[in-house]
C-alpha cells in the first residue's frame, strides 16, 4: 500500500480533478490537511479515499506533518509515502519506479523533472530543478524514525526539512535526474504558474511528439479530464482529449 500526503489550500476545482485521478488508480491511503472547509475541500470530498484533518495553513511544515500523522494508524500497511501538491498527478510508471528504489533500501527519493500542464490551452512544459517537493518519497522505516512528522516544525519552506529527524537520511537518499513523468495542473491561480522560472534550473515547452509520449503515461488522467463537467470554470477545462494544440 502507498501513502499519499498532501495539503489543500484554495483551489477545490483542481483538487477535485487530482483526487479523482488518484481514486482511479487505487491501492493507496490518502491523507490531506485543509485550512478552510468552504475554500479548500472539493465537491464530493467525502467520496474520495482520503482522510482529512483541519489545520492552520501556516507554517506549511506543521500542516504537512498534520497530514502525515494520519498515516500513523496504517503505518504497517504503508510501504512508503509520496508527497504531492493538490495539483500534482504522478504517473503509474513514476510510482512503480519509486517503489523499486524504496525496495532497494532507499529511505528518501526525490525527483528533478516536472511537467506542467496549462489547463487553459493544453500546452505542456518540461521543468528541471535541483529537486521538487512534489513526488518525494519517504519509506515506512523513515516515517517511523521521524515519528510520522517528516518535516521540522514551524518552517514555512515545506520541502527543505523532510527527514531532518532521521539521522541516517543522507546515507539512504537518492535524487533521480531521469524518471517517469509527473504532471502539475496549472491555472492562473497557481502559486507557481505555467511558464514561471521560479524555483527551476530550466524550462521549455515540449514538442508535439514529446507531448503525445507524456500523455501515454497518464491514461487515467485523460479519462478524468474528459469527464470534467460543463460548470467547471473555463480556465480549468482542457481541450478535448486533453492534449490538442492551443488554438485548434
Amino acid at each position: 500500500m502507498i501513502g499519499l500526503i498532501t495539503t489543500l489550500h484554495g483551489r477545490p476545482e483542481i483538487t477535485r480533478i487530482v483526487l479523482s485521478y488518484y481514486r482511479s488508480i487505487g491501492h493507496y491511503v490518502g491523507c490531506a490537511a485543509f485550512s478552510d472547509a468552504m475554500a479548500d475541500l472539493p465537491e464530493g470530498w467525502s467520496d474520495f479515499d482520503f482522510e482529512f484533518v483541519e489545520h492552520p495553513n501556516r507554517p506549511l511544515s506543521d500542516k504537512f506533518n498534520a497530514a502525515a500523522r494520519l498515516l500513523r494508524g496504517r503505518g504497517r500497511g504503508v510501504e512508503f509515502a509520496l508527497v504531492i501538491g493538490s495539483d500534482d498527478c504522478l504517473s503509474l510508471d513514476y510510482i512503480d519506479h519509486v517503489a523499486s528504489l524504496v525496495a532497494k533500501g532507499h529511505d528518501y527519493v526525490r525527483p528533478t523533472v516536472l511537467h506542467n500542464l496549462d489547463m487553459a490551452t493544453g500546452r505542456i512544459e518540461r521543468v528541471v530543478a535541483d529537486h521538487f517537493g512534489a513526488g518525494q518519497a519517504i519509506s515506512r522505516k523513515l516515517l517511523y524514525e521521524c515519528g510520522f512528522e517528516p518535516w521540522m516544525p514551524s518552517m514555512h519552506n515545506n520541502d527543505r526539512a523532510i527527514g531532518w529527524k532521521a539521522g541516517r537520511l543522507a546515507n539512504a537518499a537518492v535524487t533521480m535526474h531521469e524518471h517517469p513523468p509527473m504532471m502539475a495542473l496549472k491555472t492562473s491561480h497557481t502559486l507557481v504558474p505555467w511558464g514561471s522560472t521560479a524555483f527551476c534550473k530550466s524550462r521549455r515547452e515540449i514538442t508535439d511528439e514529446e507531448r503525445d509520449g507524456v500523455w501515454l503515461k497518464f491514461p487515467y488522467l485523460k479519462i478524468v479530464l474528459d469527464l470534467v463537467t460543463d460548470d467547471t470554470p473555463k480556465a480549468l477545462r482542457p481541450p478535448a482529449h486533453g492534449h490538442e494544440r492551443a488554438g485548434t
